[in-house]
């Protein structure tokens, strides 16, 4: 495929899919409560299959970006980038699971949370260029709840933090550099899902950039039970990151085979 080519365009999506997606998720979310039980420093299929849809969602992208040839000015690159996002979440899971398996040790904090960290700049690139490529220039109000969102999450994050430590310790500042980068991934999500559905692909990056948004607001979700100490394998949280996730890879693939 030629490098201005562009894709047709695909104003639908297949309602059984998405309704498979969502039974995934919620089948998922009862094996992950009542029947596989966590059991400390071993691996189970809960958090093989997180992994693997991670994976998965890597190569999709991968796979889309080399249609664009790769370096195209806007879908290769950010297609790319989107790749790479996914490709850190898996290297961190391996280092996490390498410490907390193999050498029996608290993965936290550890390596892993730089490549955890890696996902959000690289989300948010794809975001920021795909937005500025279909909507160059933002409105007033826009503008303002860009700003506005990441401030309020920040700021709920920051006081609740303070409530149960009592100090701005540093767990505080540690936590607060993923909140601020899950915050800002959110925010874009948001503008994608407004900007994508007048796009040329239509519902396709619709549900690309609302999976993105799933995905970023079960990490907001995740660092404030952290706050409070509240998290488990068991939470939700697991299910949204694997039902996002799959909606994800379901946008890529309409994508890739719209090319």
């Amino acid at each position: 495929m030629k490098p201005k080519e562009v894709p047709k365009r695909i104003d639908s999506l297949s309602l059984g899919v998405i309704l498979i997606i969502i039974a995934l998720g919620v089948v998922f979310q009862i094996f992950n409560y009542f029947v596989i039980e966590q059991v400390d420093d071993e691996l189970d299929v809960i958090e093989i299959s997180v992994t693997v849809v991670f994976g998965i969602a890597a190569v999709m992208a991968f796979l889309v970006s080399r249609s664009y040839s790769w370096k195209t000015e806007v879908f290769g690159k950010t297609y790319f980038s989107l790749g790479m996002a996914y490709s850190m979440f898996i290297i961190a899971e391996i280092i996490w699971d390498y410490h907390e398996v193999v050498l029996k040790t608290s993965p936290y904090p550890s390596p892993a949370d730089v490549f955890y960290f890696a996902f959000y700049p690289f989300t948010i690139y794809h975001l920021v260029k795909n937005c500025k490529f279909f909507k160059p220039k933002l409105g007033k109000i826009e503008k303002t709840w860009l700003l506005a969102i990441p401030l309020v999450i920040i700021g709920i994050y920051s006081y609740s933090a303070y409530d149960q430590l009592g100090e701005f310790n540093l767990d505080f500042y540690y936590g607060s550099v993923f909140v601020i980068g899950t915050s800002v991934t959110l925010t874009f999500a948001i503008l994608g899902v407004t900007i994508f559905r007048h796009s040329l692909l239509g519902v396709i990056w619709m549900l690309l950039a609302f999976g993105i948004f799933l995905n970023s607001f079960a990490d907001v979700w995740y660092y404030y039970l952290e706050i409070f100490d509240l998290y488990s394998r068991e939470h939700v949280t697991m299910a949204l990151w694997f039902t996002s996730t799959n909606f994800i890879i379901y946008a890529l693939y309409k994508h890739y085979k719209s090319i």
